[in-house]
């Protein structure tokens, strides 16, 4: 239960906060206000992606690979504060 609630921190930080995401959001928003705002929402992404991921038959991959992604966050916010 942990592991998948921390696979979907990930995906959530991924969508909502990313660079990588960031043209994607302001397409989105572009094209229809009220779904980049989803997407801008962490709370809004964090309930559509846990609809999703709970009914996904391959969440134990999904599990390792958004959960190193918080790890990783961690790591550079620590590391952030020592600086």
């Amino acid at each position: 239960m942990i592991y998948d609630l921390i696979a979907i921190v990930g995906i959530v930080w991924i969508i909502s906060w990313s660079k990588i995401f960031k043209p994607f959001r302001e397409w989105l928003t572009k094209l229809n206000v009220k779904l980049g705002y989803l997407l801008d929402c962490w709370e809004c992404t964090a309930f559509w992606i846990s609809i999703i991921y709970l009914h996904l038959p391959f969440k134990e991959h999904l599990r390792l690979i958004f959960g190193a992604v918080i790890i990783a966050v961690i790591i550079q916010f620590i590391l952030n504060k020592i600086r």
